[in-house]
């Protein structure tokens, strides 16, 4: 069997794989309770009460990376997404978010473009879409670009996380404080202020920051991404700070900047995805 067809029953396979995955979570999040996943059978703990006059706040990070979807997705996403719902309901307090990686070249990836995927969830049938469906449906609040984000190229970025008729687009603002968007002629128009309400980003953004609020209580969230991304995957016209992949003060100041910028508007609480 030459490789050329190997490659064809993939994608094939894949196809099957993306709509069963994208059939099911939409019926999962519309049929809840959540699938039972097992129990420890104890109780949550109760956190510890600081001397203070302000009362306590639990906040619950559910964070993940690397999707990476493959084969194995058709039994990975059903049950990611019932542990994520089963632990949704014991905290309300939760951020889901993720490091990035959402997608990778994969027979997977290219079946997102096949025109059977018009008639599902994910809208209009392109490379990647199927993908950022499924972090939709699994909820994900925000996300940094990862390398392999990149590995097709800018237009392709653009192409997957941007709205595009009845697709949604991403639900979820990317965000990477190092990495400057304004020069890269695919991406910049893309690109939202620092330091909003992510729920209120439109779909398919990018920033560096964005600030989450639970239960009244504003969580910023700040991106980074590898400085290697230049010389590991294909970042195009994005500028990558620093240049020197191995300054880890500069990546550190860089970061920091962007902290500070959210700390400043008297936010006390922080989460850097890297």
């Amino acid at each position: 069997m030459n490789l050329n067809r190997i490659w064809k029953i993939g994608v094939a396979v894949a196809i099957a794989l993306v709509l069963a995955i994208v059939a099911y979570l939409v019926i999962a999040q519309q049929n809840r309770p959540i699938p039972d996943i097992g129990s420890t059978g104890t109780s949550n703990p109760e956190p510890e009460v600081v001397d203070s006059d302000t009362e306590p706040f639990t906040l619950q990070l559910l964070h993940a990376s690397d999707f990476e979807a493959g084969l194995a997705a058709l039994e990975d996403a059903p049950r990611f997404s019932a542990v994520l719902n089963a632990l949704k309901e014991d905290y309300p307090n939760t951020v889901v978010l993720s490091s990035g990686d959402n997608y990778i070249p994969s027979p997977f990836l290219f079946a997102g473009s096949d025109p059977r995927l018009n008639e599902t969830p994910v809208g209009e049938a392109s490379i990647g879409h199927a993908n950022i469906e499924i972090h939709n449906q699994l909820g994900i609040q925000a996300s940094t670009f990862g390398n392999h984000d990149f590995d097709l190229g800018s237009k392709e970025v653009r192409d997957i996380i941007q709205p595009d008729g009845d697709y949604r687009g991403a639900l979820f603002p990317y965000l990477s404080s190092n990495l400057d968007f304004t020069t890269d002629p695919n991406l910049s128009s893309l690109i939202t202020a620092n330091g909003q309400e992510i729920s209120t980003i439109p779909a398919g953004q990018v920033a560096g920051t964005g600030v989450i609020t639970v239960n009244g209580e504003p969580i910023g969230i700040v991106g980074a991404s590898t400085p290697l991304l230049p010389t590991i995957s294909s970042s195009d016209g994005v500028t990558v700070f620093p240049e020197n992949p191995t300054d880890y003060d500069a990546l550190a100041a860089k970061i920091q900047a962007a902290v500070d910028e959210l700390t400043a508007t008297g936010i006390n609480k922080i989460i850097v995805l890297a």
